[in-house]
């Protein structure tokens, strides 16, 4: 894990940033310091089989919300005798595994900000066929691909459903996502924001597609989480920090 220790946080005031599938923190270091500059303590993780981690099946968020359950878990060893508030910001499967942590009452976030999570991974892989093989040919390629995934990472693929997990959430959620998504299909973004109960918020992102949200457009990336941290973490403290765009 990375941890920095932001000037502008208060001592307990954290966030958990995670990274997306076959990548790892060293992509999310803009989004550490756009939270560090806002006033939050900040964890960097890599998930098993990523990074400098061990190598390990990926199972597309399922059991690596163990390892955010981990990472939770010491940020509250950090100040055992304090209430720490904790908020996750996950990008894709990093997104998905803190769906699946919630779900699986493994950890109990203050807020958590989801960018392009799937809804379920039928759909995702289903979608990711379409892309590269087209509509024709994914129906013959998706149940024997599926058979495979189940035998590999020893899961059923009906058990990879972050949408259902997430209906367990009990913390704010701000989702965000493209609007011009191929990856995940706009009734499948509004499926997943249906499951999540209240209070939530969703903010599309006109023209993007499965790509990095706070890099597409910073202007509305920084409108629409300072928004949500306004309302939602009250012990943010504000150090506004001019954002350059696109």
């Amino acid at each position: 894990a990375w941890v920095q220790l932001s000037r502008f946080a208060a001592p307990d005031n954290w966030v958990l940033v995670l990274h997306g599938y076959r990548s790892d923190r060293d992509t999310m270091h803009v989004r550490r310091r756009f939270f560090a500059r806002r006033g939050y303590n900040v964890l960097l993780l890599h998930f098993r089989g990523h990074g400098s981690s061990d190598p390990a099946r990926i199972t597309y968020g399922y059991h690596e919300a163990k390892d955010v359950e981990a990472a939770f878990n010491f940020i509250r060893s950090l100040r055992p005798e304090r209430q720490v508030r904790i908020g996750i910001v996950g990008k894709s499967m990093g997104a998905a595994a803190a769906a699946y942590a919630v779900g699986q009452g493994r950890i109990d976030p203050d807020w958590m900000i989801l960018e392009s999570c799937y809804d379920n991974i039928h759909h995702a892989l289903n979608n990711r066929l379409a892309m590269r093989f087209g509509k024709t040919l994914t129906p013959l390629l998706a149940w024997p691909i599926e058979f495979v995934v189940e035998h590999l990472i020893e899961l059923r693929v009906d058990e990879l459903d972050p949408a259902k997990a997430l209906e367990k959430a009990h913390c704010p959620i701000l989702l965000l996502a493209g609007d011009s998504e191929k990856v995940l299909k706009m009734v499948e973004i509004e499926y997943l924001y249906g499951c999540i109960p209240e209070p939530k918020r969703c903010v599309l992102f006109p023209g993007a597609g499965h790509e990095d949200l706070l890099a597409y457009d910073p202007r509305r990336y920084a409108k629409a989480v300072g928004s949500f941290l306004r309302e939602h973490a009250a012990q943010e403290i504000a150090a506004p920090i001019p954002m350059e765009g696109r």
